[in-house]
């Protein structure tokens, strides 16, 4: 079941702020970049420590605006491990059947694609990001193409 608004989730403390990718896009004809952070999440306390969900559907993955990662570290509620509930101030992608997502937490005036996350990951981050996705049901996960036809031209989704 994808990640809704409401929904409690688990960020690795020492994973946050770890991998760090940036975001290329176009917006009102202008070149625009960010500096983001990605980190796989979990919505099962207990799998935080390995990331290896019997199920892939309890994970996740977040990307945070590296000027916003303070922002975002305040929205911890509890424990040792950031426990993070999804809010408006978050937005998602998701695949075009609308079965899995992920979350972003970013200036909600930046309007890059879907994809544009998605790409950017698979370029630095190669097999390990691959494999995050076919474990997220993407099997004919291949090629930076084979991702992106997914998400290409969409935006951001608000919840």
């Amino acid at each position: 079941m994808p990640v809704e608004k409401g929904d409690v989730i688990f960020v690795p403390a020492d994973k946050l702020g770890e991998k760090k990718l940036v975001v290329e896009w176009s917006q009102m004809m202008q070149s625009r970049k960010e500096s983001t952070s990605s980190v796989f999440t979990t919505t099962r306390l207990e799998e935080l420590t390995s990331l290896t969900a019997s199920e892939p559907e309890n994970q996740g993955m977040i990307f945070v605006q590296a000027n916003m990662l303070d922002d975002f570290k305040k929205k911890h509620t509890e424990g040792d491990q950031y426990t993070i509930t999804v809010d408006d101030s978050f937005q998602y992608g998701q695949d075009k059947e609308k079965k899995k997502r992920w979350l972003c937490f970013h200036n909600k005036n930046d309007k890059p694609y879907q994809h544009r996350f998605v790409e950017s990951t698979i370029v630095k981050y190669g097999n390990a990001a691959a494999g995050f996705a076919v474990g997220q049901g993407y099997k004919d996960v291949n090629t930076v193409a084979d991702v992106i036809k997914h998400f290409a031209g969409d935006y951001l989704h608000n919840f």
